[in-house]
């Protein structure tokens, strides 16, 4: 689940160079299922995300304030989550982010 938790939108803009933000299950997907999304900004589109390899790269898009992005994936074996994001001054930020959490398996 990806989690907009700030007083602000995270505009499309904050997007380094159109970088996306990529999240690594750590497995091989074999199928990418859906995206949801809820909260006070659901009417915002849902971030373009497609599948490669053990990633999912997500945007860039608008991300809401309160606005909660959950994606479905069919994976093999047991999945761990790393997160990858650029921001505009160009470093990346490694681990969990904030707004990026990994469900209890």
């Amino acid at each position: 689940m990806l989690a907009g938790e700030g007083r602000r939108d995270i505009p499309r803009a904050a997007f380094d160079n159109g970088a996306p933000i990529r999240l690594d299950l750590g497995t091989s997907i074999v199928e990418f299922l859906q995206v949801t999304r809820t909260g006070s900004a659901s009417a915002t589109p849902a971030p373009p995300v497609r599948a490669e390899g053990a990633a999912l790269p997500v945007g860039p898009a608008l991300i809401g304030r309160r606005q909660r992005i959950m994606l479905t994936a069919l994976v093999e074996g047991e999945p761990e989550l790393s997160c990858e994001a650029r921001r505009r001054s160009g470093r990346p930020t490694a681990g969990p982010p904030p707004g990026c959490r990994a469900p209890p398996w």
